[in-house]
């Protein structure tokens, strides 16, 4: 048989090739057995952002609502959590005997004042558990005729000025918590000019302001930052742009305190205070001081010494004299129903007793004295007995003391009622501000603002009651404008928490003739 060579040839050298190029080629990687791959899911966390995680992970997270909120304010917080099964909440917010944790999915919670706080969310499933956390801000609340800060602030006296505006003195907080005798000037719209703090490392309070004739301001107090004693009266002469003349301490090793002042006929001053020999003694003395028109000390009187009496207010009299008012505590028990009596003296300009009245019907403590144009006196303050409620009473008298007309027919509140000024108006009646009880037997108490108008026979003809959505008010000096109105500083509670902290701010209310505010 024969062969054709150019039929073989050619499929012999294709065949030679490719089991060249066959046994050139690397050999195969092996291949791995299949594996489970773990999948991924996107989820969207409280801040919002979107992350990819593994399926099974646990992933903490949340939003909530009414972030900037003014306090009082209640959050609720939606739980945006991934895998979880149980959670724990804290809100950033301690208030002593208030829960500040939560296990619910979506709770909510009342923060009760402003600030920061960080909010923390623990999800847990078995043994797993992942946390998240945001910042919560609550705004502080900015009340009408309020003047303050996030530390407190007190109101106490207040003068109008011969520019219409007003001058105000009270105490406030300063950096180490303690208080410093607070002096503020504002306009007639009443904007804050300027301001003065005195005082130093320790307490010391502006209780009550008066204007002397040249347009400076007398100011008394106590003072525990300096004197001789545990509290000294603290007397300050301020000018009209708030800078100092003069500062002067009187009282010994005790405690004193200076709680009225009052201008004397020679350009001196005379201040009403209370004092204490020494920390161990529990009665008081009224004292009153002299001093001339530099603040040195002419002469200082105690009243009845270890005797169970206090003096509250002070008015300088036609004749050169003072009238004294407080409270007589000579009761026959401690047990109820705590009769006690007025304490009114009359005394001569040296501070000499001319005549003592301990025998006003139903008067229990004289809050404030006001002078009459007839030469007579204005009493304000309380019912005799804790049993029939505190409220308030008005007493007429004349210049030797004999008592004209009472009147106790005032609008007052759910318990208990506080006066703690009055003047007679230029039409004769009478303006005095105090507190009432907005509810009873609530913790911790609310109270209004009270200003109440009376004629001249002491009939309530308006009664206004004012708080502005703060927890807590009182009236402390009140006077008849330039305009006919009235203007009246005292103190609001701006923030309470209670067993912790309060935050007052000095309210300065502006009210028309009908008692309307402006």
């Amino acid at each position: 048989m024969s062969i054709n060579l150019k039929t073989v040839f050619p499929v012999a050298c294709f065949l030679a090739w490719l089991f060249f190029v066959v046994s050139c080629e690397e050999p195969a990687e092996p291949i791995d057995p299949p594996v489970d791959v773990i999948p991924d899911t996107t989820i969207i966390i409280g801040s919002g952002d979107t992350i990819t995680v593994p399926i099974d992970t646990i992933i903490a997270s949340f939003s909530f609502t009414n972030n900037n909120c003014t306090a009082i304010c209640s959050l609720s917080f939606t739980n945006a959590s991934y895998n979880a099964t149980s959670y724990l909440w804290d809100f950033g917010d301690p208030i002593l005997g208030e829960p500040s944790t939560s296990t619910a999915a979506n709770p909510s919670h009342s923060y009760k004042t402003s600030g920061t706080f960080l909010v923390v969310l623990k999800a847990t499933r078995g043994t797993q558990s992942s946390t998240y956390t945001q910042m919560v801000t609550i705004t502080r609340p900015n009340l009408p005729y309020t003047i303050g800060t996030a530390k407190s602030e007190y109101g106490n006296g207040v003068v109008q000025t011969t520019d219409g505006g007003y001058m105000v003195v009270g105490s406030r907080q300063v950096g180490n918590g303690n208080l410093n005798v607070y002096l503020f000037k504002t306009d007639a719209s009443r904007n804050v000019l300027w301001e003065s703090n005195f005082g130093g490392s320790a307490n010391d309070r502006g209780y009550a302001i008066e204007a002397t004739p040249d347009g400076d301001f007398i100011i008394a107090g106590y003072t525990e930052s300096t004197g001789a004693g545990l509290k000294d009266i603290y007397l300050i002469r301020a000018n009209a742009a708030g800078g100092t003349k003069w500062r002067t301490t009187i009282g010994g090793a005790g405690t004193d305190e200076g709680l009225a002042v009052a201008l004397s006929n020679d350009g001196g001053f005379v201040v009403l205070g209370s004092t204490q020999d020494d920390v161990n003694n529990t009665n008081k003395d009224v004292v009153l001081a002299k001093t001339d028109a530099y603040g040195n000390l002419l002469w200082e009187k105690r009243f009845d010494p270890g005797g169970p009496k206090e003096a509250y207010c002070i008015q300088a009299t036609p004749d050169g004299g003072y009238l004294i008012g407080g409270f007589n505590s000579s009761f026959p028990t401690n047990l109820p129903p705590f009769e006690g009596v007025s304490y009114l003296v009359k005394t001569d300009g040296d501070g000499n007793i001319l005549w003592e009245n301990d025998d006003i019907p139903n008067l229990f403590h004289i809050k404030s004295i006001g002078n009459t144009a007839d030469g007579g006196f204005i009493l304000a303050g309380l019912r005799n007995k804790y049993t029939d409620l505190a409220h308030i009473i008005l007493a007429k008298i004349n210049a030797d003391g004999t008592l004209e007309w009472s009147k106790s027919d005032y609008t007052s509140g759910a318990l208990y009622d506080e006066v703690n000024r009055i003047r007679q108006t230029s039409d004769g009646g009478y303006i005095l501000c105090g507190a009432a009880d907005a509810s009873p037997y609530q913790t911790p108490a609310r109270k209004d603002i009270l200003v109440i108008k009376t004629d001249g026979a002491g009939n309530e003809i308006w009664a206004k009651r004012f708080r502005d959505g703060a927890e807590y008010g009182a009236g402390y000096d009140i006077r008849e404008t330039a305009d006919g109105g009235y203007i009246v500083a005292g103190s609001l509670l701006v923030e309470l928490v209670e067993f912790v902290s309060s935050d007052f701010d000095v309210y300065l209310l502006k009210l028309d003739a009908n008692g309307n505010a402006e």
